[in-house]
């Protein structure tokens, strides 16, 4: 499982820059990657990234329809006119609600709310709630997160001579409402320069215009905390207006002067601490949440814009009480839809997850449907129906546009909206089994089966040197983090696993790792079921997050694991070592010393005549592979890499992190044995066994190595046939590789005082690596499985030891009587000793 963790997308940067911009922008060299990571190389953009204020918020009447509105509703006001605003039950629209109707009642407007049933009226302007609505006698509505796309309900009010003032965030379809004024950045003809508002933002930006009318510039600050709750609920991306507003409104948050607010904040236990998006968005955001999930969404606001102490702490109460009450109702629906998904649904056919039941409550199947998007990697889409009448909520992945997908579902769907990532929708109970079959359609035109694979996208690779209680606060000045702007995310290899505790009900793991003589510990939230596993292995690559861990008054670091598998060099040496013991015995017989390698023109910089005659095959020269491959992955051509040397995988892995264009293609590592991936992507085979081997399905196969013998390399490229294939050297590096794996006489020497140290006849070594490490560490030299497994048998042929192999790691030695030898009478060693003459040669920069 530690194996098959997400993938690791990797961000490139010009690793060039990085003292340069430190130097210029006054920044560690850390931060200065993780600016490069994310495409930021200007100084002062950085300077002003860090440093946001107030000032930089951009003039609300640049928003199109900004003017007409602020005209409308302040002559409205003046005319003593009846004032409605049409909210919504979500956190946006709740604090949208509640801040417009705050500050039009400080004008001493006429002003009323209405925030519609989520289970009667649904999202957005609705004909029943409007009929109901005219009953209140208003000449004017002003809707908040909102109305877009309500083009008949708001025909239907004009009709009546009732005025719309719609002020919202989310996408617009191809025919927009009339509307007396329609305020939402997304709209076509808007050229406001930042279009990710929420829809508190936008609220927020009417009271900042009508401020300006009124000669009261700086009231619209008074509502900062509320903004910046409903847009962190919301997860608009937390950049330019969004950054500004969070980063003063979290502020403003901690101090809050809404009775209503701070009570919550008391009744969280959240009161006297640093708030930031977390507790926002997972703390307070849910509560409010809760207000429409379960009960009247209106307590909300009443919440929100009471001065009434007691008031605010019943109402505060309440929806604590129903936020844990949701829970439960979301995780019983929860469990029977992941039972009907895996009973009832073909995830290898279906892309996206359509599933349903009976009476469910309408209040959380969004968060239903968040919660399966995350736990298969793939959009879905939760219905509810009642009395043939299916309405449900849809969350989607990076690649997917939702709200278009529904646009192409329309004919099957009675009304729809919502954003890319998170859409609402309602259509008749006897269309959901076509709903399901279009929108898969749509699907398979937009979405790969890699773009179903989860993803974790790093910024930089860190060492110890890197981590220090002031470099994570430096990283701090990044926040608030969410969407657009997510903590920097780390890659931290080749570290060792001590202590591994599961805590929070066994669901989460801590553990303490160290590098050297530096430890930290870390944190692994829901990931308690592969603690057995960390258990078992020591060395590790994470991906993680920094985080200071603060308790009673001391600071420690602490790393927020993302991802965790075994360290990949330690994996890839595990599985290199055995294959190149199987490799070995692959080739014939060695080459008997160097002027045979040359009047045979054995090494591939200068194929021999019988593969040279094979259709198809070209030379390349070392430093022209990286543009072979990626020219290879760049025209769609299924491509394998043979190699025979971890530095040859290493530099293929190191070609596919470098920027490809947008193409996404994934590398496989195979030992051996090539059959257990499909040839998606790229594969890189380590040693091939020619008998097996097949590259039929391959357009284009690359041999990249320094070949030990004729036979083996000629074998595969007769494999090949009707593929293009292309033969070329590694570098010296590669060689020089292979040399350093044959064991030499102190190796020899090492191995047997080793085994002599056991003080018995009879040995049992359960695993070689492990053997290998204690030689390692005891004689203090780079000993290998590889080097072990050759040693026991040079021994083993000259009479030294008998050995019986249970399976192939472990191994159980009998010691003969002591005895002198002569090296030269192994047949194992002489060969050895011929390959390492070979690659000697090549190592030493020797033409062949």
């Amino acid at each position: 499982m530690l194996q098959n963790s997400k993938m690791r997308i990797y961000r490139i940067y010009p690793e060039d820059r990085i003292d340069e911009l430190a130097a210029e922008a006054g920044i560690s060299k850390l931060l200065a990657k993780v600016f490069l990571s994310r495409g930021v190389e200007d100084p002062s953009l950085i300077k002003k990234f860090l440093n946001p204020s107030i000032s930089d918020l951009h003039d609300p009447f640049l928003l199109a329809g900004m003017d007409k509105a602020v005209d409308r509703i302040l002559d409205a006001i003046d005319r003593k006119e009846k004032v409605l605003i049409y909210g919504d039950y979500d956190v946006d629209g709740i604090t949208s609600t509640s801040i417009l109707y705050d500050f039009l009642l400080s004008l001493n407007a006429d002003i009323s709310y209405f925030i519609p049933d989520r289970n009667t009226d649904g999202y957005g302007l609705s004909m029943g709630a409007i009929e109901r609505l005219l009953k209140g006698n208003y000449s004017l509505i002003i809707t908040v997160d909102c109305g877009t796309t309500a083009v008949s309900e708001v025909d239907f009010l004009n009709q009546r001579g009732i005025d719309i003032i719609i002020t919202d965030h989310h996408q617009c379809k191809d025919t927009l409402p009339s509307a007396c004024a329609l305020i939402n950045p997304a709209q076509p003809d808007c050229s406001y320069p930042f279009k990710k508002l929420s829809g508190a933002g936008v609220a927020y930006k009417l009271i900042h215009a009508m401020g300006i009318a009124l000669g009261l510039e700086d009231v619209h600050n008074g509502y900062l905390d509320l903004v910046a709750l409903g847009t962190v609920a919301d997860i608009v991306p937390l950049v330019d207006e969004n950054r500004i507003i969070v980063k003063y409104g979290l502020k403003m948050m901690e101090n809050t002067k809404n009775p209503g607010l701070r009570t919550l904040i008391e009744s969280t236990g959240l009161a006297g601490k640093p708030l930031n998006t977390w507790s926002a968005g997972f703390i307070l955001g849910p509560r409010i949440n809760a207000a429409g999930r379960i009960g009247d969404a209106a307590r909300g606001v009443k919440l929100f814009t009471t001065e009434d102490l007691p008031e605010a702490q019943k109402i505060a109460g309440e929806l604590n009480n129903e936020n844990a009450y949701r829970q439960e109702t979301e995780m019983d629906i929860l469990n029977e839809a992941v039972k009907y998904i895996e009973t009832h649904i073909d995830l290898g056919r279906e892309k996206i997850i359509v599933v349903y039941g009976k009476g469910w409550h309408h209040g959380v199947i969004g968060i239903v449907a968040s919660r399966i998007t995350e736990r298969y990697s793939r959009p879905s889409i939760v219905l509810s129906v009642e009395d043939g009448c299916a309405r449900g909520s849809g969350r989607s992945v990076e690649g997917l546009n939702l709200f278009e997908a529904l646009e192409y579902c329309k004919s099957l769907l009675d009304n729809y909206g919502g954003h890319e990532l998170a859409a609402g929708l309602t259509l008749k109970e006897e269309n959901i089994e076509k709903f399901r079959e279009k929108i898969n359609e749509y699907a398979d035109m937009r979405l790969s089966g890699q773009d179903l694979i989860p993803k974790v996208f790093v910024d930089v690779s860190i060492e110890k040197e890197d981590i220090s209680i002031e470099s994570i606060r430096e990283l701090e000045l990044l926040a608030p983090f969410g969407c657009g702007n997510p903590n920097p995310v780390f890659e931290y290899c080749n570290i060792s696993a001590g202590e591994v505790k599961r805590v929070g009900g066994n669901r989460h793991i801590r553990i303490k790792f160290r590098d050297g003589n530096f430890c930290t510990d870390a944190i692994g939230f829901n990931m308690g079921e592969i603690a057995d596993e960390i258990c078992n292995s020591k060395v590790f690559d994470v991906i993680c997050s920094l985080e200071i861990n603060r308790w009673n008054d001391s600071e420690s670091i602490q790393l927020n694991l993302k991802d965790i598998r075994i360290n990949d060099d330690f994996f890839i040496d595990y599985a290199f070592y055995q294959s190149l013991d199987r490799y070995l015995n692959f080739e014939e017989p060695p080459l008997q010393g160097l002027e045979k390698a040359r009047s045979e023109k054995m090494n591939l910089r200068g194929p021999d005549e019988s593969l040279a005659s094979h259709q198809g095959i070209g030379t390349a020269k070392p430093e022209k592979v990286a543009s072979i491959v990626l020219d290879a992955i760049g025209s769609g051509k299924r491509t394998a890499v043979v190699t025979n040397s971890l530095y040859g995988i290493r530099s293929f892995k190191k070609m596919l992190r470098m920027p490809l264009a947008g193409i996404k293609k994934e590398m496989r590592i195979c030992y051996t044995d090539s059959s257990i991936f499909d040839i998606n992507g790229i594969k890189v085979i380590l040693n091939p066994d020619p008998e097996t081997a097949s590259f039929e399905d391959y357009d284009c196969v690359i041999f990249y190595g320094n070949w030990l013998g004729e036979a083996y390399i000629s074998k595969l490229t007769q494999k090949c046939r009707g593929t293009e294939v292309v033969l070329t050297a590694c570098e010296p590096e590669c060689a020089r590789e292979l040399l350093e794996a044959i064991p030499v006489r102190e190796d020899l020497e090492a191995v047997y005082r080793q085994l002599k140290k056991y003080r018995t006849d009879t040995i049992l070594i359960d695993d070689i690596f492990q053997f290998a490490k204690a030689v390692s560490n005891n004689y203090g030299m780079n000993m290998n499985f590889f080097k072990v497994k050759k040693c026991l048998e040079i021994f083993e042929e000259l009479g030294l030891i008998k050995c019986e192999y249970s399976g192939y790691l472990s191994i159980t030695v009998k010691i003969s009587e002591s005895k002198k030898v002569n090296l030269a009478d192994s047949i194992v060693y002489n060969r050895l000793e011929g390959y390492k003459e070979f690659l000697g040669g090549i190592f030493c920069g020797l033409k062949i």
